[in-house]
């Protein structure tokens, strides 16, 4: 799935706190939050490196 774009950028609708209302942000707002939803459950533990105690304090000194 591709991030979606807000719609708000080439809106010539466009006022002040018209998000509230706005059916075009509202579908925006639906499918970011799938998105987001879809990259936080394939960042998992596993995917992740691991690193020793004495690794880490190299790295950060």
């Amino acid at each position: 799935m591709k991030k979606p774009e807000s719609p708000c950028a080439k809106c010539t609708e466009r006022m002040l706190r018209c998000h509230g209302h706005c059916e075009r942000y509202m579908a925006f707002q639906r499918q970011n939050r799938e998105y987001n939803q879809l990259v936080a459950a394939g960042t998992g533990q596993e995917n992740r490196v691991k690193y020793s105690k004495s690794r880490l304090n190299r790295m950060y000194k």
